[in-house]
């Protein structure tokens, strides 16, 4: 998460000339600290490998090509997730055809074409076809059309996830985002008369965002919908919110 390089503190031998403290902290707020040449340019080597502006270099691909050497398909970490065994696990491929597993995010030439952020395949009503996904992908924000991603084992109640979307300022709509909805909700057997639509951001954060071209659901356009802005500030707020109660709950008693 993040490196940081100072002039160290500590005491150390004059012929190793002058140290620095390498800070490195992680996303779990666990903290690594080594104590440096300062003109090893450490930090800056670690910068690079950590955050590197190709993907495919971080350490987990080097792993893995090494770990999958001897084509050996039981060391290859990208193996050990089944798309198919996991939403049949959920119930959501199962003997009622509600939901379907559509692979139009995955193209011949291993390349996505709805939206980079989500996975080869996901879940979606079946009563939709892939064309109408298509034809979605520019009113949900980066792509993210509604992908249903579980559903309770008793009641058949689903989840599903997407970005806000595209509306603006003058509310512009999709026949197929409202159809997708729609058979989000008749798609519950317990309750296919009414479907929620949970906001994570602060009702302001939601408005702000139409003068910027998205903005969030019309309810009086999706038969049946509720909406709720939950008031959860963006990420980098949550963020540093998350690093004040660390420092707070691990400083010393003599800070």
């Amino acid at each position: 998460q993040k490196v940081e390089s100072k002039i160290s503190n500590f005491t150390i031998p004059a012929t190793l000339g002058q140290q620095a403290e390498l800070i490195l902290t992680a996303k779990t707020f666990k903290t690594l600290r080594l104590i440096v040449n300062e003109n090893s340019g450490l930090d800056q080597k670690i910068t690079t490998l950590a955050f590197p502006e190709d993907q495919k270099r971080v350490f987990a691909f080097a792993y893995g090509k090494h770990k999958t050497s001897d084509g050996n398909k039981e060391n290859n970490g990208w193996n050990f997730f089944d798309a198919v065994s996991e939403y049949k696990r959920l119930g959501l491929l199962a003997k009622h055809n509600r939901f379907r597993l559509t692979s139009a995010n995955w193209n011949a030439n291993g390349q996505f074409e709805l939206s980079p952020t989500y996975p080869p395949y996901f879940c979606v009503p079946a009563s939709l076809e892939d064309i109408d996904l298509v034809k979605m992908v520019k009113h949900r924000s980066k792509g993210r059309i509604p992908a249903t991603v579980y559903m309770h084992p008793v009641t058949g109640a689903t989840l599903s996830r997407c970005a806000q979307p595209m509306g603006g300022l003058i509310n512009k709509r999709l026949k197929e985002d409202e159809r997708l909805v729609e058979a989000i909700r008749t798609a519950n057997p317990t309750n296919s008369e009414s479907i929620y639509l949970m906001d994570a951001r602060p009702f302001k954060a939601a408005v702000g965002n139409k003068v910027m071209g998205k903005g969030f659901e019309d309810v009086s356009r999706y038969k049946g919908a509720e909406i709720e802005f939950l008031k959860i500030d963006n990420i980098h707020k949550i963020r540093q919110a998350y690093s004040r109660v660390f420092e707070a709950v691990t400083c010393s008693e003599e800070a």
